[in-house]
């Protein structure tokens, strides 16, 4: 199953750099914020498969209360 999502996630962010023209459109006219979503589910994928993504997504925790324990 983790192969699986790992293959899905390298897909979508190919899909969404290669055609971030049409997914702009989709997504209201931003053609860039198609490219930093395709750059994000990447580097996710890559921490998900290496399993670094509690490693990569802490400081984000910091930003809720209650996050840091």
């Amino acid at each position: 199953m983790k192969f699986f999502l790992i293959l899905i996630g390298l897909g979508a962010s190919y899909v969404f750099v290669r055609y971030r023209e049409m997914v702009g459109d989709m997504i209201g006219g931003r053609h860039m914020l198609a490219v930093g979503i395709g750059v994000l589910v990447f580097f996710w994928t890559i921490a998900y498969a290496v399993g670094a993504t509690e490693f990569f997504l802490s400081p984000l925790l910091w930003l809720f209360p209650g996050g840091r324990g």
